[in-house]
């Protein structure tokens, strides 16, 4: 579709997100690869459909290149074009599908305990039993890191030995137990490093990203 654009450009002037979805685009093959890595280890479902009537004479995704090639998920074929496959009436197999598909995917996820919500690095250590003395601390930060905006980048800092880390457990436990713990929250032990550095390491071998060694960090 993106070439398809560009081929009648005297029409319509292609954005960058058009560019971006060209054939062989270097952006669209680092997030599908990116993708068809991490489907399983970030717990991802995934449905896949495709159109098997051409639009205008040209069928836009055929088959094979539907295939997200992820195991155990098939492409389903849909008996639409491309425009048509994206504009689902109720009682249409794409339309029931997903349907079933958020609600089989949303009960799960109730249904998942919460201690799977808990960060991996925090099972390990319990932290005190009785903590008093960093109410403030604890409360400022809850109100960086629940921030929905942007990405918040939060630091506890101070001297060896005054509570950095057991500030971070009791924020951690108190609201996983009240069920208010947020997702994505990636907590770093820096020890006195470069901050930057140690995201960067943690997003490349967490999440397989991968940064120019020009990067400023």
């Amino acid at each position: 579709m993106a070439n398809l654009i560009e081929n009648i450009g005297f029409l319509t002037k292609p954005r960058v997100n058009v560019e971006e979805l060209k054939e062989h685009s270097p952006h669209l093959r680092d997030l599908n690869q990116w993708y068809r890595q991490n489907t399983g280890r970030l717990g991802i479902l995934t449905k896949v459909f495709y159109e098997t009537k051409p639009m205008g004479g040209v069928l836009v995704v055929n088959e094979d290149s539907a295939d997200p090639g992820i195991t155990d998920v098939h492409s389903i074929a849909v008996p639409a074009d491309h425009v048509s496959i994206a504009k689902a009436g109720k009682n249409d197999l794409v339309y029931v599908s997903t349907i079933r598909f958020c609600e089989k995917v949303f009960t799960a996820e109730k249904n998942t305990q919460v201690s799977k919500s808990i960060p991996e690095n925090f099972r390990r250590r319990r932290g005190a039993k009785r903590f008093v003395g960093r109410d403030e601390v604890i409360r400022t930060l809850h109100e960086q890191l629940r921030a929905t905006e942007m990405v918040a980048i939060s630091s506890v800092s101070g001297m060896a030995g005054i509570g950095k880390t057991e500030v971070a457990l009791q924020y951690a436990y108190f609201h996983w137990e009240q069920s208010t713990y947020a997702g994505g929250i990636c907590w770093l032990e820096c020890r006195g490093q470069n901050v930057g550095v140690q995201i960067i390491s943690f997003a490349m071998s967490e999440f397989n990203f991968s940064f120019s060694k020009d990067d400023d960090l």
